[in-house]
């Protein structure tokens, strides 16, 4: 490509790939909001009112299923050399692809998620009888569930969803399954040598410390450490799996 992002072949990308996501990914969205709605409507069978707390918990289960699901079934053949030899050859940058990528499968298509959610959601309310079925909206602030804590909620499931985007670019068939284990093991690891590290820093604090005024200094010091490293888990490694992401869809421009 002459240029790395041209706004006019952007925008048709972008509206290729949404009207692909739309389409591939319809059924699960269908499938899981209706599964939100049996929740409701059972509730109701069963003459139990189901509060907020309870529904958005169910809600973010059923997103957090989509979200991750999501990069299979919108981009699912674009690293298989038959299947994905149109993709690679679209006439537009890898840049342009990573940048429609995520707008299509980490913001629009989860943004119609929970507004239909939302707006399911009110109809619920208004449907449903007094002392059963859903009461009280799931953002309503009487429970603590304002729609700031939702949205932010919300967005750490894109986090989340960084290394399945990543994992489809680069395993090959049953990429969430496959993604989902190498997380299990990848986290396995990782609390076994946090707490070998535990067990060792445990062990040293007697030689470490002589005095009270010593521990709580220890302490707030091991509270720093800890920040950082909630940091660099939760913020600064899924920005490395998006830069791996964008890195492969590079490798992707077939020739």
């Amino acid at each position: 490509m002459n240029n790395l992002f041209s706004l006019h072949r952007f925008a048709i990308l972008l509206r290729k790939d949404l009207m692909q996501a739309l389409r591939n990914s319809s059924n699960t969205f269908l499938v899981l909001e209706s599964l939100y709605v049996f929740v409701s409507l059972f509730s109701i069978f069963i003459s139990y009112a189901i509060n907020p707390v309870e529904r958005v918990s169910f809600f973010f289960f059923f997103f957090l299923l989509f979200v991750i699901m999501l990069p299979r079934l919108v981009y699912g053949n674009v690293n298989d050399k038959k299947g994905g030899i149109e993709y690679g050859m679209l006439p537009v940058s890898f840049v342009e692809k990573f940048i429609s990528m995520i707008l299509t499968v980490g913001v629009v298509m989860p943004a119609l998620f929970v507004a239909s959610v939302f707006v399911i959601d009110i109809l619920l309310v208004l449907v449903s009888p007094s002392g059963s079925g859903a009461v009280g909206y799931i953002w309503d602030d009487i429970y603590g569930l304002d729609l700031n804590s939702v949205m932010t909620t919300v967005f750490s499931f894109f986090l989340v969803q960084t290394p399945f985007l990543l994992g489809n670019l680069y395993l090959k068939g049953h990429k969430v399954t496959k993604t989902s284990f190498i997380l299990i093991a990848l986290h396995l690891v990782l609390i076994l040598i946090l707490v070998q590290v535990g067990i060792r820093y445990a062990v040293s604090i007697p030689y470490l410390v002589e005095t009270e005024e010593q521990f709580l200094e220890l302490a707030n010091e091991q509270e720093g450490y800890m920040a950082w490293f909630v940091a660099l888990y939760a913020y600064v490694t899924p920005c490395v799996l998006l830069l791996l992401s964008l890195l492969k869809i590079k490798r992707l421009q077939y020739k």
